[in-house]
């Protein structure tokens, strides 16, 4: 028996799948781990971190996909679900002398590996709201491999559902959000919004949403599309916290509205 046990525990081990991960650079920074060849065990995730010498920047992972935890940190993971080559991508910075280069598009949240940090705004929401990690629909534009999937029904109000950075700092910025809404959703209106903590003339906190020339969004048009905020001009201690969607009912309306729309990334650029 004990022999059988351990014929069994040996053939368990070399049944145990590992896959090869190639790591390579160019000139102009830092990657870890180094640039090498390792072996991990299947579905590992394994952590990368890139860092840009004096004089470069890091642009991008060439070879399989690779998945950002934090572009501003050079923080992200791959999945090794097989064996991957990847190579980080560095360049010298360039600039033409007076010709300022365009402003970096940076990602806010993706939803590559999953949904972290959306949440139903309790504080707004009225109607059901639910949401999931989808795979099978994405953006093609942004070669995006999953989005946010999310349902509603209301009878009356609106559902409200959004990202919640609880540091209470996302940056003063143009905020783009991708959003496909088919033309069976259902709503009196749809628009995004973002939330912030200002402090008014007395010094207590305030909660006002943005922008605060609320233009309906109406047009669902089954297609992949861009919504802009631009949050540049708001007061300079303003700490903005939550960037989501409201979805409202329509008025006389005696049956629930009900729909589905899909979010991917959301990205922001400093002027």
């Amino acid at each position: 028996m004990l022999i059988l046990g351990l014929v069994l525990v040996l053939a368990a081990c070399d049944t145990a799948k590992e896959f090869t991960l190639k790591i390579d650079a160019t000139e102009g920074g830092t990657v870890t781990p180094k640039p090498g060849t390792y072996k991990h065990p299947e579905n590992t995730l394994v952590d990368l971190k890139v860092v840009a010498d004096d004089g470069y920047e890091f642009t991008k992972w060439e070879g399989d996909k690779v998945a950002i935890v934090d572009a501003e940190k050079g923080e992200y993971k791959i999945k090794m679900d097989g064996n991957k080559s990847i190579k980080a991508v560095f360049v010298e910075i360039t600039e033409e002398p007076g010709e300022p280069g365009e402003p970096e598009v940076k990602t806010l949240i993706d939803f590559e590996e999953g949904i972290e940090g959306w949440i139903i705004d309790d504080d707004m929401n009225q109607g059901d709201v639910t949401f999931s990690h989808d795979t099978e629909k994405a953006d093609p534009e942004i070669d995006s491999t999953a989005s946010l999937r999310v349902e509603y029904s209301l009878e009356k109000g609106q559902v409200v559902t959004c990202y919640f950075d609880n540091n209470y700092n996302l940056p003063h910025a143009i905020y783009y959000l991708r959003v496909f809404v088919p033309s069976d959703a259902d709503f009196g209106y749809f628009r995004p919004y973002i939330q912030v903590i200002e402090k008014d003339e007395e010094g207590d906190d305030t909660y006002p949403l943005y922008p605060k020339d609320n233009v309906p969004y109406l047009s669902n048009i089954n297609t992949w599309r861009t919504l802009e905020i631009d949050m540049t001009g708001i007061p300079e201690d303003a700490k903005i916290f939550k960037i989501g969607f409201q979805i409202g009912a329509s008025e006389g309306k005696e049956e629930p509205e009900k729909g589905t729309f899909w979010v991917d990334d959301m990205t922001y650029v400093i002027p």
